[in-house]
């Protein structure tokens, strides 16, 4: 019995010495999963790093051609009979046949549209910028560095603030459409509405960023320690 336990306990500890100082099997099939996982993090990157580059000249396009159609609304009068069709279908739901519009204010109904349109682009552009930014100290393998995390709480901040913007800016629209409309004896209102959705959205980012800087700092000791 014991010449048994002592094979046994031999032969264990065999094991033990080819696992740890001879046979790297184990050891290479976990880097070869490690290195497969990182390789497809890599390419999820470098895809949504591209997708943001795409989004971002399109997005520098569009807020070109609206600022562009802002500016024209100023020296065209577009309450004339032949730049005006007789029904302006909007989304899929909505159809107004422009016989309902007061002359006077269309123009100001369609400055105003043109104008929350231009900062809303601008604003994409400016969030688009910053995740550029981000994706691009991933794809160079810099992830927890101080910057993303200041980018991240940037970003963050913005779309809090964009909240407040974006709400105003639908309340202003809404108005300036309501006084565009000739409903005859009928009255139409409108209401502030804040955007919460994206004021939560925010916070989770600026949760994101606490997590980051929580890494930062570990990432920091450990660079301190080897």
């Amino acid at each position: 019995m014991t010449e048994m336990s002592f094979f046994y306990v031999n032969r264990v500890l065999n094991n033990v010495y080819r696992y740890i100082f001879v046979d790297k099997r184990y050891s290479t099939i976990y880097n070869v999963v490690e290195v497969k996982e990182m390789e497809k993090s890599n390419k999820l990157v470098k895809t949504l790093y591209i997708i943001t580059n795409v989004l971002f000249f399109i997005m520098i396009v569009t807020g070109v051609i609206i600022l562009l159609a802002l500016i024209t609304t100023t020296f065209i009068d577009i309450t004339a009979p032949s730049m005006i069709p007789d029904i302006v279908t909007i989304g899929q739901t909505l159809t107004i046949e422009t016989g309902s519009l007061v002359g006077k204010d269309i123009n100001s109904l369609v400055g105003t549209a043109l104008a929350v349109g231009t900062l809303s682009i601008s604003f994409l552009v400016y969030l688009l910028f910053i995740l550029r930014q981000i994706l691009r100290n991933v794809k160079n393998n810099q992830v927890f560095i101080e910057s993303n995390v200041n980018k991240i709480k940037l970003l963050s901040y913005s779309l809090i603030m964009w909240a407040f913007v974006s709400s105003l800016g639908q309340f202003f629209l809404t108005n300036a459409f309501i006084n565009a409309i000739d409903v005859g004896a009928g009255q139409l209102s409108t209401s502030f509405n804040l955007d919460l959705q994206t004021i939560f959205f925010g916070l989770i980012i600026l949760l994101l960023s606490e997590i980051f800087s929580h890494g930062v700092h570990l990432q920091n000791e450990y660079d301190a320690t080897v």
